[in-house]
C-alpha cells in the first residue's frame, strides 16, 4: 500500500514538472512571435526592438534629451515631413532631398557650422553675407571687418588689391572703353593717384592730374 502511494505522489510531480516546462515553451514563442498591444505601456524601464518597430499612429517623444541611435553608422530615415519647434542636433550628416526651412517654403535655413555643396548653388534672390567671403581661396576674398576687397590674394592692406601674374584690363577686347573714376572720397582736394612700381623694381613712379596735366613723380614704394 505504500508502495502503490509513493507511485501516485511521484507521478503528481511528474506531472506538475511537465506542465511548468510546456508553460514555459508557450510563453517563449508567443515572445518570439509579432505581438500587437492595444493599450497603453508604461515602465521605468528601458523598450529595446532588436528588428523593426513599426507603429501605425502618432509618436509622442517627451524628453529634455532625445537620442536615436548609438553610433555614427546608424541611419535615420523620415520619408515624410519633418518639423520640430525645438532644436535638431545631427551628430553625423543631414541629408534633406526637400525643403530645409523652418516655415514650410519660406524659411530661414541656419547653421553654426559648415554648409558643404558638392554641386551646384543657385540663388533666386539677394545673397546677404555678414562675414568674410573668399571665393576658390585666393580668387577673390573681401574682409568685411577692413571693407576690403582682394583678387589673388588674402592680404589686405588696402581698400582694393589686385596680385595677379596675369595682366589686368578695364573694358572689352584688352581695350580701354570703360571708364575708371580714381579719387579720394575724404578729401576732394586731394584727388586721385596711381602708383606704379618701376620696371628695374628700385622704386615707384606716382601719376597724378591736375587741369588736364599728368604729372609724374618718384616715390617710395607703400608697403605691400
Amino acid at each position: 500500500m505504500h508502495a502503490f502511494q509513493s507511485f501516485l505522489e511521484r507521478r503528481g510531480t511528474l506531472s506538475v514538472v511537465l506542465a511548468t516546462v510546456m508553460t514555459v515553451f508557450f510563453v517563449f514563442a508567443v515572445a518570439q512571435a509579432a505581438t500587437t498591444i492595444s493599450t497603453d505601456i508604461t515602465t521605468d524601464g528601458n523598450i529595446y526592438a532588436t528588428s523593426t518597430l513599426v507603429v501605425d499612429s502618432t509618436v509622442t517623444l517627451n524628453g529634455s534629451t532625445i537620442t536615436l541611435g548609438n553610433s555614427a553608422d546608424d541611419v535615420l530615415t523620415v520619408t515624410a515631413n519633418a518639423s520640430t519647434s525645438n532644436a535638431l542636433s545631427v551628430g553625423g550628416w543631414l541629408y534633406v532631398n526637400g525643403y530645409a526651412t523652418t516655415t514650410g517654403t519660406n524659411g530661414n535655413f541656419a547653421t553654426d557650422g559648415t554648409i558643404d555643396a558638392a554641386g551646384a548653388v543657385t540663388f533666386t534672390s539677394t545673397l546677404t553675407v555678414s562675414g568674410d567671403v573668399t571665393l576658390d581661396t585666393t580668387d577673390i576674398f573681401a574682409d568685411v571687418s577692413a571693407d576690403s576687397v582682394g583678387f589673388g590674394t588674402t592680404t589686405l592692406t588696402y581698400p582694393f588689391v589686385v596680385n595677379r601674374a596675369t595682366s589686368t584690363f578695364a573694358g572689352s577686347d584688352n581695350t580701354a572703353s570703360s571708364t575708371v573714376y580714381i579719387y579720394d572720397a575724404s578729401d576732394s582736394s586731394v584727388g586721385g593717384q596711381i602708383i606704379l612700381e618701376d620696371t628695374d623694381g628700385a622704386g615707384c613712379t606716382v601719376l597724378s592730374a591736375i587741369n588736364g596735366v599728368l604729372v609724374a613723380d618718384t616715390i617710395a614704394c607703400p608697403a605691400e
